[in-house]
């Protein structure tokens, strides 16, 4: 997910878990800081659940971690 798509990825869900707080309102409102994180987290690039799964949490770190390929 310290990609380009997983970025988009947690930014969309990001605001979608911050509208439905917003609507909903009530005990829904407590998912407003899991919300503004995930938007952090996006802009930020960073993936917090990479190092879990043995990812980088960074996404520079998962450019160079792809072996490269001479294609002659």
């Amino acid at each position: 997910m310290a990609s380009t798509p997983g970025r988009y990825t947690r930014i969309a869900m990001g605001v979608t878990v911050l509208t439905l707080a917003l609507i909903q309102a009530g005990w829904f409102l407590l998912l407003l800081p899991l919300g503004g994180f995930m938007i952090y987290s996006g802009l930020a690039n960073v993936c917090p659940l990479g190092p879990l799964f043995k990812q980088p949490f960074k996404s520079g770190e998962l450019l160079k971690s792809i072996q490269k390929y001479d294609l002659k």
